[in-house]
This record gives C-alpha cells, sequence and structure tokens, in this order.
C-alpha cells in the first residue's frame, strides 16, 4: 500500500470516528427516526453534502492557497446553519410541548423531502466538530497541494461516501424495532432535549465563528 492510500485510509477512519461521536447530527437524525426511510435518506444526504462543501472548500484553498476566502465562505454557512438550529431547536420544542397524541407519543415535526435535505445540510454546515475536522485533520494529513484535480475530486467523493456509510448507518439502527419502540415512549423527552441541544448548538458554533472575526 502506498503513502497515499495509507494516508487516506487513515483519515477516513478518523472521519468515521468523529462521526460516531454522538453530536447534532445525531440528534437530528434521532428526531426524525419516526419518519419514513426516504426522508431518513435525504437527511444522511444533506449531511454528507455540507461535508462535501467541507471537503472541496478546504482542498481548493490549499491547492490554490485561498485559505482567506474559504475561511470567510465557511463562516458565512456557519452562521446560516446556526440560524437554521434556532429555527429546528424551537420547532421541536414546540412540538414536545403539545398535548400528547392518542396513541400517547407526541406528534414530531413532519419533514418534507426538500426541508429533510436542507436540514440535514445546514446542521452539518454549522457543525464546529466538522469544521475542526476538515481545517485540521483532513487539511494537513493529506498532501492536497500536490495532488491533481482527479486526485481531490476522488478524495473528496470517499470522504461523501464515508459519511453516507456512517450516517446511514446510524440512522439505519435509529430506526430499527426495538429502538422506535423505545423512543416512541419517550418522543416528547428526545424532542425537547434535541430542541434545547441545538439550541446550545447554536450559541455555540455561532460564539466560535464571530469570535474568529474578532481582532486577537
Amino acid at each position: 500500500m502506498g503513502e497515499f492510500q495509507a494516508s487516506l485510509l487513515a483519515a477516513l477512519a478518523l472521519q468515521a470516528t468523529a462521526m460516531s461521536v454522538p453530536g447534532q447530527n445525531h440528534f437530528l437524525i434521532l428526531s426524525a427516526s419516526q419518519q419514513g426511510a426516504l426522508v431518513r435518506g435525504l437527511i444522511v444526504v444533506g449531511i454528507a453534502t455540507a461535508g462535501v462543501v467541507f471537503s472541496s472548500g478546504a482542498a481548493i484553498a490549499v491547492y490554490f492557497s485561498g485559505q482567506a476566502f474559504s475561511d470567510r465562505i465557511f463562516s458565512i454557512l456557519g452562521l446560516l446553519g446556526s440560524g437554521f438550529l434556532v429555527y429546528l431547536g424551537g420547532k421541536s420544542i414546540r412540538s414536545a410541548l403539545r398535548r400528547h397524541t392518542p396513541e400517547g407519543g407526541s406528534a414530531a415535526p413532519s419533514l418534507s423531502l426538500g426541508r429533510a435535505f436542507s436540514s440535514g445540510f445546514f446542521v452539518n454546515i454549522s457543525n464546529a466538530k466538522s469544521v475542526l475536522f476538515f481545517g485540521a485533520v483532513f487539511a494537513t494529513s493529506l498532501p492536497l497541494a500536490t495532488m491533481s484535480l482527479g486526485a481531490l475530486a476522488f478524495v473528496v467523493l470517499a470522504f461523501f461516501l464515508n459519511s453516507l456509510l456512517v450516517h446511514g448507518a446510524v440512522s439505519a439502527l435509529l430506526a430499527t424495532g426495538a429502538v422506535r419502540r423505545f423512543t416512541d415512549r419517550r418522543r416528547p423527552l428526545i424532542l425537547l432535549v434535541s430542541g434545547c441541544l441545538f439550541l446550545v448548538f447554536a450559541v455555540f458554533s455561532a460564539q466560535h465563528i464571530i469570535g474568529t472575526w474578532l481582532p486577537k
């Protein structure tokens, strides 16, 4: 195995490990565990697509030395994602506080197909963990500056597919019968906790982004 292949596999393993740590992406998937496979799948695709923005942005920044421009774009997208987290958090909390349905659960906010994709995208685009990974581990663990454009495209695709695989597995696990029965009985609590965490993540993300703009 060549040095490039070994570096790529190591970076993909680090990405998979980082994605396995519970965070805002997992809580979004959990909050949609009662919805159909297509909705859950589009959330996963949205999460992975945000990763494409990070990975391609980092690759282009290193390859063309446009780091400052890339950072500004990431910051703007991160602020938009933080705003969306506030909206999503408020919606989840409001749903948790509504009266229970006759089945004993609490009505989960229904997502259209377009909203499912955008939810996954904006929740991950504001994810400080993703920003840190692609800005540090991804950008420094691979020889991006010396790679061809074809190799860069391959790397971006590999990280996209890795994200689909990991988050798809999380989504499938949370939609299994045993897990759904467990979460169904605690749906109001899950929505309430998820909503509060979305608000915390939004504040943390916005604070981090704004902090990078302030003079040191």
